[in-house]
């Protein structure tokens, strides 16, 4: 099961084909099981243009949401903790990290940088 960044789904939404032909492969495959937070909708949606939103929305629809719960709010606040000064780790990425660890996925990212408290097993990076 795959839990997917913001910048996936950005750049599928901006038509890259590689990232659609393997985000549809990968639905395929997990039979639709592919993740995201709250956080990666605030995300997505931050700063689109008008004429952007309704493609937005529709990409979002090819996620389940995967609630942020106590449990992955303690986790994140230890990888903030750890790595907010030394790797600049945002609030968000903490939380997306430790959604995606509580949770047993894999974080699908193209900003393996933003993710120093995951080990190479618990993300992918498309080719």
């Amino acid at each position: 099961m795959i839990m997917v960044d913001s910048d996936i789904i950005i750049w599928h939404m901006r038509g890259r084909a590689d990232i659609g032909a393997q985000l549809e492969a990968a639905a395929g495959e997990s039979g639709g099981m592919l993740y995201v937070t709250a956080v990666q909708v605030c995300e997505v949606m931050t700063g689109l243009r008008p004429r952007e939103s309704a493609a937005a929305r529709a990409a979002l629809t090819l996620f389940q949401c995967a609630a942020l719960d106590a449990e992955s709010g303690l986790l994140a606040a230890e990888f903030r903790a750890r790595f907010a000064k030394s790797h600049h780790l945002t609030l968000a990425d903490s939380l997306i990290a430790a959604a995606a660890r509580t949770r047993g996925l894999v974080l699908w990212t193209l900003n393996k940088k933003h993710y120093p408290m995951l080990r190479s097993a618990e993300m992918y990076s498309p080719g």
